[in-house]
């Protein structure tokens, strides 16, 4: 390809990036970690371009070219790693887990310190470590250039594989999304290998960020903005879908749950501490759901849990769970209130025909009644819709059995 095509390719490339920054910027957080990660990567990323038109000017001679040319080549090869690196790290806390793991950033600095060692290396005379630049400005692959290209493959691979291991606690639609951020760029760091030229590992990223820009899209759609769980809209299509796909003797809970006393929180402390107790209650359900469970802010103060089991005994065993945590962080809160749940629960079952509507009503009156069980005495009430008893609801007959 010629220096003006590289270039066009580049500054192309550069602008998309330029635009989806500005695009995304409008519509998320920039206080959250997870986005101050992505738009790191996207800066580094254009930091890759703007590299990448240094190293074009390629076998150009003028006395200025050579010196640009290693500069482009040198910090292309240091910031490609930067970049593997930031990558996976995103994937991992995006989508494993949001606690700080000092063992994967170790592993990943000493990488990148690995890499810029080799890579400054390159510019001394006869080391032939990832590349070289004869007298005529021509770049040329070093012996050493296979490893620099094995330590971004094992980095971006390693995101395909975290991707693909979560594949049950993401949601469906953000498999995909998440799937295509990575495959790009394991796609163009691999053609880049065997057809050198043009930096298609860069092009992959790109292409990645367009998709990752549509994932982030597709989490504020889906996403409750104050407590980071499921919002209403996709607890609907979520629940209706999983009510059409379910076999003939397939059976699910669900819980609904609302926080007590929301209403003089509020007024009692400022709308500020409402938000807070929100957030701080959607903390304790996420610590209590499994990866395989649907937690959903369903409005207000009341929150929606869908899950895969459907005994007496493991649906009392969630209602405790919930219990003992918030037992626990009241314990350990210095907050002037209590958090405490209400809870309805009920199990639907194919052959019962209701529909996902129908279902909620059920469960949102169940837990009415725990609501109204809860205020009548306080001091004693353990809360749990048939707290006490024997009674049990499913979604075939609503009433006590």
């Amino acid at each position: 390809m010629t220096l003006m095509g590289k270039l066009i390719i580049d500054i192309y490339s550069m602008v998309i990036l330029v635009v989806l920054f500005i695009l995304v910027r409008k519509q998320i957080d920039q206080d959250q970690k997870e986005n101050k990660l992505f738009f790191l990567l996207l800066f580094v990323t254009i930091g890759l371009l703007a590299f990448d038109m240094l190293g074009s000017l390629d076998g150009v001679s003028s006395p200025w070219y050579p010196i640009l040319n290693k500069v482009g080549n040198t910090g292309l090869f240091m910031l490609a790693q930067v970049a593997a690196c930031l990558w996976i790290y995103y994937v991992y806390y995006t989508l494993v887990s949001t606690e700080k793991n000092t063992f994967l950033v170790v592993v990943l600095f000493v990488l990148a310190i690995a890499n810029a060692i080799l890579t400054i290396g390159s510019l001394i005379p006869g080391t032939d470590l990832y590349f070289t630049i004869d007298s005529g400005n021509i770049y040329h692959r070093a012996s050493l250039y296979p490893f620099s290209v094995f330590l971004i493959l094992a980095c971006i691979l390693a995101s395909v594989i975290l991707v693909l291991a979560n594949y049950k606690n993401i949601d469906h639609d953000r498999f995909f999304t998440s799937l295509g951020f990575n495959i790009f760029p394991l796609i163009g760091l691999i053609i880049q290998y065997f057809a050198p030229g043009v930096t298609y590992s860069i092009l992959g990223m790109v292409f990645g960020f367009i998709i990752g820009a549509m994932n982030i899209q597709y989490s504020n759609a889906t996403t409750d903005f104050l407590t980071g769980v499921y919002n209403r809209r996709s607890l609907d299509t979520y629940l209706a879908r999983k009510i059409k796909n379910m076999k003939k003797n397939e059976k699910f809970a669900a819980f609904m749950l609302d926080l007590n006393n929301f209403k003089i929180i509020n007024d009692k402390y400022g709308h500020n501490a409402g938000d807070t107790a929100l957030e701080e209650a959607a903390n304790i359900l996420k610590r209590v759901v499994s990866p395989h469970d649907y937690l959903a802010r369903f409005g207000g103060d009341e929150f929606f849990i869908i899950s895969n089991i459907d005994s007496e005994r493991d649906i009392r065993s969630l209602v405790w769970q919930i219990q003992r945590q918030t037992i626990r962080y009241n314990q350990a809160s210095s907050r002037p209130y209590k958090i405490e749940f209400s809870i309805g629960y009920s199990v639907y079952r194919k052959n019962s025909g209701m529909t996902a509507k129908q279902f909620k009503n059920v469960v949102d009156k169940l837990m009415y009644e725990d609501k109204y069980l809860h205020s009548m005495s306080p001091s004693f009430y353990e809360g749990g819709k048939n707290n006490g008893d024997s009674d049990f609801i499913d979604s075939e007959d609503t009433t006590k059995i």
